[in-house]
């Protein structure tokens, strides 16, 4: 019985080792390392702290700042001299100052007039300012593209009637201040005067007729002073010329800021 077992045994050792001989193996695949691509250090972006995206800010603020300055630059130039023939050299922070000054007070006339009308006559009329003061200048291309962004820009404003009156508003200002030219001469205001008061009286007289009679009052009365400190300063004489593009700019933010107070 013994011997009968362990053949038996022996045989079912066999048979097994007979499977497991005949069944498949398993090989890894082979991967060549020569071709496979080179794996680089993975960089991984990291998020942009609060610093950095106030200094990206204040560059992208800056670039767009420097397309005033550039106006200035090219336009500031003395009478019957051509463009960029002598550029002015300002201190940085004027130019930047008069556009950031005047954009800021786009915030609390909105209520009142389109913000993208004012936006586009403040980017200009900032650079008239300074030309201006600088040389007694203002230039036909840049009270040209005021007044023609501004009718556009009021234009979209969705108001036809308010539309209309500024457009009134802005041709009654700027006839009364060319018909002082052809009748007074130097006296009078100069045609520059009266091609700004195109985008000015525009803005105005979208809100009404009594903003433009408070922008101009405004205007004529901060001019007086003006001259009056001057004379007694003794810095100007009665027969000086003073520019009068810059007051005319403030009482047009005056006139808009107290009609939206009102």
């Amino acid at each position: 019985m013994a011997t009968g077992n362990s053949g038996k045994g022996a045989g079912f050792i066999s048979g097994v080792g007979q499977v497991v001989r005949s069944a498949p193996r398993y090989e890894p695949e082979r991967v060549d390392v020569a071709d496979s691509p080179p794996v680089g250090p993975v960089s991984v972006q990291a998020a942009d702290t609060p610093g950095e995206a106030r200094s990206s800010a204040i560059m992208k603020l800056l670039s767009v700042l420097g397309i005033p300055r550039w106006i200035v630059s090219v336009h500031a130039v003395p009478a019957g001299s051509p463009w960029r023939s002598a550029p002015l050299r300002l201190r940085f922070g004027w130019v930047e100052l008069a556009v950031v000054a005047f954009l800021a007070a786009g915030l609390f006339v909105a209520e009142v007039v389109p913000v993208w009308a004012y936006a586009w006559w403040a980017l200009w009329a900032a650079p008239l300012v300074v030309v201006d003061l600088a040389v007694h200048r203002l230039p036909d291309r840049l009270t040209y593209c005021a007044a023609i962004g501004v009718w556009g820009l009021l234009l979209l404003g969705g108001s036809g009637s308010s539309w209309v009156r500024s457009l009134l508003a802005g041709l009654a200002v700027a006839g009364l201040f060319a018909l002082s030219t052809l009748l007074l001469g130097r006296r009078g205001f100069g045609l520059g005067d009266a091609k700004l008061a195109l985008s000015c009286a525009a803005l105005l007289g979208w809100v009404g007729w009594p903003t433009v009679v408070v922008g101009l009052m405004v205007a004529f009365v901060a001019s007086g002073l003006a001259s009056a400190a001057l004379l007694a300063a003794r810095r100007v004489r009665w027969s000086t010329h003073l520019p009068f593009g810059p007051f005319l700019v403030l009482g047009t933010i005056v006139g808009l800021l107290l009609a939206a107070a009102a």
